[in-house]
């Protein structure tokens, strides 16, 4: 009975994940090509470092609302309809995504700018050592995995984006 339920759970997850994935796909793109006809489209390294800046101040943005709003004002917004609940997380999870969006393109354009810009494989290779490195130094690998192999639903109003504690690398220099 358990390993039917989870191949029918499989079936029905798999081929929705892979639509979700194509669809994260979609508004990164959609959101990242209006950056590039819209912000400094004509100084593109102005551009980079724009994003990188709106990209991150956006991010402080959502984590100071996500932690000004201590866990009992957080579950209190359970208690809101659940039309009024809808509206707040999804203006939120839009403001994170775009967030999110303009730091990666940020990011990555620097890094086209700055990284060995003259020595494709070289960057390339630099690149991919300098963040795996320094991933797994910090515990943090699994934040490079993204749908397909994982995807969140919106639902709970509590945890709409989750912040965990330090990871176990920096929580030896952080004890408090």
């Amino acid at each position: 009975m358990a390993s039917e339920s989870i191949a029918i759970s499989a079936l029905v997850s798999l081929p929705l994940n892979l639509v979700i994935s194509a669809l994260v796909v979609a508004y990164w793109r959609g959101l990242w090509y209006l950056m590039d006809a819209n912000l400094f489209p004509e100084n593109k390294e102005l551009s980079a470092w724009l994003s990188l800046v709106i990209g991150f101040g956006i991010s402080v943005l959502v984590f100071l609302t996500y932690h000004l709003l201590r866990p009992d004002q957080r579950k209190q917004s359970l208690k809101r309809s659940p039309i009024q609940w809808r509206a707040i997380e999804t203006a939120f999870l839009h403001m994170a995504a775009a967030g999110s969006v303009f730091a990666w393109r940020g990011s990555w354009l620097l890094m086209d700018f700055y990284f060995f810009p003259n020595d494709a494989t070289l960057s390339s290779w630099g690149g991919l050592l300098l963040g795996a490195g320094g991933l797994t130094l910090l515990s943090c690998f699994r934040n490079t995995v993204a749908p397909p192999m994982i995807s969140a639903y919106d639902g709970d109003p509590a945890e709409v984006i989750s912040y965990p504690p330090l990871p176990s690398a920096l929580s030896v220099f952080f004890k408090g």
